[in-house]
């Protein structure tokens, strides 16, 4: 298995950073709360999910503030104004900074935890797992992993309807749902 070597994140720097982001934001757009939540959850699932839903926000183009497939329970805000210069470069900042985590070397935390209890408490071997997550973007970033670490074993991703498949090692194929 491989160790985690990346650099600590200092998350009392990155609350702040978003906190005065949202302040701002707030007193001219009353969605920007929902904003700040949705980037907070993405980034506690995976710093995968929150690096593309900041690209997602920075990139976007009179679009939905969150990818549609990524729209969890909260029911989205009216659409909010274009970002001030200082949100574009808070979200710019967020998109360099989790990118350095995801491209890191090492293995997501998470992920570690999933692969000691499939190959030390024996799991895979025992009972096969099933692994969820509220967010898609994380759960492929887990398959990724899985699909590395067990490269003979199929893993398969259900994400409704046509975007289910089953991937075995680098090949991944179509799954309809049964």
């Amino acid at each position: 298995m491989k160790t985690v070597r990346r650099k600590p994140v200092d998350a009392s720097a990155l609350s702040k950073t978003i906190n005065a982001a949202q302040a701002g934001r707030s007193r001219r757009c009353p969605g920007a709360g929902f904003l700040k939540t949705i980037l907070l959850r993405r980034i506690g699932s995976s710093a995968k999910a929150g690096l593309d839903t900041a690209r997602h926000l920075l990139n976007r183009l009179g679009g939905s503030p969150v990818p549609e497939e990524e729209i969890g329970e909260e029911a989205m805000p009216a659409r909010p104004d274009d970002p001030s210069p200082e949100e574009t470069q808070f979200l710019r900042d967020m998109v360099r900074n989790l990118g350095a985590v995801v491209s890191g070397t090492g293995m997501d935390p998470k992920v570690q935890v999933v692969l000691h209890y499939l190959r030390e408490r024996r799991w895979l071997a025992e009972n096969g797992a099933i692994i969820f997550s509220q967010y898609r973007t994380t759960a492929e970033w887990v398959l990724e992993a899985l699909c590395e670490a067990f490269p003979d074993e199929p893993v398969a991703l259900y994400a409704g309807g046509a975007a289910s498949f089953v991937q075995r090692g680098g090949e991944r194929r179509s799954a309809a749902r049964r």
